[in-house]
């Protein structure tokens, strides 16, 4: 029997079992950690969880999908921005200088993770359903290196 958007139920049912049992066993596993080192077209679990996503959920995570496209410009300007402006405030800081060094990573979330996202917030309201209304559309990670030669203020103001 094929159900939404020419998608058998079968098929659905499978993607369910994907995001209930297998993509968090493989978590549990490490298989996660184990991708770092490959190219991000190459890992498993993205896609895994992406593809159960999608089958399994098609209006929201198409929803999201057109969303992030249409605004992809923007999304890359704010991310360059934000980025920007964290790294000037680190740099400007004398007392951190001395004590550390940093590096500053940033990227847009996933299509993945705000359908996940927006699929939590199901149920609270309808304008809640809407792409716009995920707020975290940006990551960023600040990765600060103690230099191990640096002696630390007797009475620092943080």
């Amino acid at each position: 029997q094929i159900g939404a958007f020419g998608v058998p139920i079968e098929g659905r049912a499978l993607a369910q079992c994907v995001l209930d049992l297998y993509a968090p066993l493989a978590h549990g596993l490490g298989l996660d950690e184990l991708e770092e080192t490959l190219s991000r077209d190459d890992r498993l679990m993205p896609s895994l969880e992406g593809l159960a996503l999608r089958l399994r959920f098609p209006d929201e995570y198409r929803m999201i999908e057109e969303w992030m496209l249409k605004e992809e410009g923007l999304f890359g300007r704010t991310l360059r921005r934000c980025l920007g402006e964290v790294r000037r405030a680190l740099e400007k800081d004398a007392h951190f200088a001395s004590l550390a060094s940093f590096h500053v990573n940033g990227r847009v979330k996933s299509v993945f993770s705000l359908v996940k996202k927006l699929l939590r917030q199901r149920g609270r309201s309808r304008m809640d359903l809407r792409a716009e209304a995920v707020k975290d559309l940006l990551a960023l990670e600040v990765i600060v290196t103690p230099d191990p030669n640096a002696e630390a203020p007797d009475n620092p103001s943080w």
